[in-house]
């Protein structure tokens, strides 16, 4: 975990092996630390490593594909996401406001989602996950859910109770019912990606494919 080397992300809660672009010593190109844990990340208009606190501070960020649209320095100092693909249906149905995308007129139904500037500057702080598609973050209670991992079987039976495959159900979106044990929803998939609310504790996740 981070903590183990004093440091931490409110949305990152996974091991630190499965962030993306970490190394735990390097120099950092923007204020010139040398030995310090750093982060590939954007700053101005080029790519630099950046130490812990650069990234907190906000002088570098890490653009964000999430569920509701992408997010970069840019949007998340506006307080809406880059949604270009992003259908307002699928923005509120997770409780935001959706605006106009002037970016594609011909999509008129492609939009933007509002969301506090605090959350989004957030994102942008925080690595991203090791996937096979590219990480792609949740969000529930209107809020960017927290990031706890990759869950296999034995994190579903931990928390599933007599039921696992029930759980993995509620977790995983649009899984057929199958029976634990008999059907591998896991097998040849990366994942999957596991997030908790933040709010009511819920968790969610995706699985992708090579």
């Amino acid at each position: 975990m981070f903590a183990d080397l004093g440091i931490s992300f409110p949305l990152f809660a996974a091991p630190r092996a499965e962030a993306v672009g970490f190394s735990e010593r390097s120099n950092c190109g923007i204020c010139g630390a040398a030995g310090k844990a750093a982060f590939a990340s954007r700053a101005e208009h080029h790519d630099v490593a950046a130490c812990f606190d650069c990234l907190r501070a906000g002088r570098a960020w890490i653009a964000k594909d999430t569920e509701i649209g992408g997010v970069s320095a840019y949007s998340a100092a506006r307080g809406w996401t880059d949604a270009v693909g992003i259908r307002r249906s699928e923005i509120e149905r997770q409780g935001f406001r959706a605006i106009a995308h002037e970016v594609e007129p011909d999509s008129p139904e492609w939009s933007r989602a509002v969301v506090p500037t605090a959350d989004l500057e957030e994102l942008i702080r925080t690595p991203d996950f090791l996937t096979w598609q590219g990480c792609r973050w949740l969000f529930c209670c209107r809020r960017p859910m927290v990031y706890v991992g990759v869950w296999k079987e034995p994190e579903f039976e931990e928390r599933g109770g007599a039921d696992p495959a029930a759980f993995f159900q509620t977790v995983i979106e649009g899984c057929p019912a199958f029976e634990w044990g008999r059907h591998a929803p896991l097998s040849g998939a990366g994942g999957p990606y596991v997030f908790r609310c933040q709010v009511c504790g819920r968790h969610r996740g995706y699985i992708d494919m090579p």
